[in-house]
């Protein structure tokens, strides 16, 4: 608190706290700040570094100071307060105000901090004195420091009950007399996230059996499909606990927390303090993230198809349960429509006319597909047909970019000669 008050209290308010020259000061504190820096760069394992402690003990300087104050005039406190433990509780209470209450001082310190450097740069550029010079650095980094405490004690808005963690964990996967055999993606209390290399159809609104298993430990439990999204060529299926035993809870934790962590061991270099702030600017200024609502795989075909009454449509996107067909022409979306291919029939209702050319199908017969080996084939084909033609579409689209910038480059000598 002293570090952050002194140059505050003489750019601010004109109170002297350290009276000496500029050499003094570089004398007595440059050597003890390289030699704080290196040392701690040493011991840390490259896991902290001067800056981080820096903004970890400006965030608590609010909370300790006082009380260190007390103890240190022998007032203990004897007051205990308990914090919020339940994850649902912290999620789905709102903490700006608490966020606000804590961060107050350091608001009020980044105010007068703020107002400093701008009057000890008015007052540099007016006197051309070398001493407004070091209390300018030494504002700047107090500065840096204030906005980062800040952005530590607001933190981000939190999504998930419980954190996520990475691992490739044997998974069987059973629900409707079927079995599937994959491996998760990522991990939770709550929940898993597995990745399939198909996209395989689980009903949402049916409970299923998640069973896993490791080395040591062995759970099962049963779960809802929560979301579906495409990463890359495979599918990423994330589940919800819905019921589990407390032996299979236990087993479970062990699982979850019975690991190498994945969480980052090193800091990353080459981050300066620009990159910090431009980094906490750029993430807080974006919206809310939007998680994927789809529970089904939404798979993008760009398969042509001909109606039983002869129509040529395009199957643009299909999920199961609905598909959007495509109309070159403008005719009227017809109610019902079927078509065959492979000896896989397709029977459709129209849900909605999405514009002139597009129109979304309700998949009636989805119960007959699902029962039959010849549509998964198929849909296989058809999935490994759009991927060729969006792969050689990229590259004659790279071919052509490469042709026209040879081009466009204009070589003088050359003309000339």
């Amino acid at each position: 608190m002293i570090y952050i008050l002194s140059p505050i209290l003489y750019a601010v308010f004109d109170l002297i706290v350290v009276k000496c020259t500029l050499g003094e000061v570089l004398v007595f504190w440059l050597p003890m700040y390289l030699l704080n820096h290196y040392t701690l760069n040493c011991l840390s394992g490259n896991i902290r570094n001067t800056r981080i402690t820096n903004i970890y003990e400006t965030a608590l300087v609010p909370a300790l100071f006082l009380p260190v104050l007390k103890e240190s005039l022998g007032i203990s406190q004897k007051k205990f307060e308990v914090t919020k433990k339940d994850s649902k509780e912290k999620l789905k209470s709102s903490d700006f105000g608490y966020s606000f209450k804590t961060s107050i001082t350091l608001l009020v310190l980044l105010a007068l901090d703020g107002i400093g450097w701008v009057r000890c740069l008015h007052l540099l550029l007016t006197l051309a004195m070398p001493s407004y010079l070091l209390i300018l650095f030494w504002l700047s980094v107090n500065l840096y420091y204030l906005l980062m405490s800040v952005f530590f004690i607001y933190g981000r808005r939190k999504h998930r009950e419980f954190e996520r963690f990475q691992a490739n964990i044997g998974c069987l996967v059973a629900y409707d007399n079927k079995l599937l055999r994959t491996h998760t993606y990522d991990i939770s209390e709550n929940g898993i996230s597995l990745v399939f290399d198909f996209p395989e159809y689980i009903p949402p609104e049916e409970e299923i059996t998640i069973r896993l298993a490791t080395d040591r430990n062995e759970t099962e439990w049963s779960g809802k499909v929560a979301n579906v999204m495409q990463i890359g060529s495979k599918w990423k299926y994330g589940i919800s606990m819905q019921k589990i035993t407390e032996p299979n809870k236990r087993q479970m934790m062990q699982i979850v927390y019975d690991r190498d962590p994945t969480l980052p061991r090193t800091m990353e270099n080459g981050l300066s303090t620009m990159d910090d702030l431009a980094l906490n600017i750029e993430y807080r200024k974006k919206s809310k993230k939007n998680f994927t609502s789809k529970k089904l795989p939404f798979v993008e075909l760009d398969h042509t198809v001909t109606t039983k009454d002869g129509r040529k449509l395009v199957l643009a996107t299909f999920d199961y349960e609905s598909l959007v067909l495509w109309n070159p022409s403008k005719e009227v979306a017809l109610q019902k429509l079927s078509f065959s291919e492979e000896g896989v029939v397709f029977e459709c209702s129209l849900q909605e006319e999405i514009s002139k050319h597009e129109a979304s199908y309700r998949v009636d017969n989805l119960a007959e597909l699902m029962s039959s080996a010849a549509f998964r084939t198929l849909l296989s084909t058809w999935i490994t047909d759009c991927r060729q033609d969006r792969a050689q579409e990229k590259n004659y689209r790279k071919q052509i970019d490469t042709t026209l910038n040879r081009y466009e480059v204009f070589d003088e000598l050359q003309y000339l000669n």
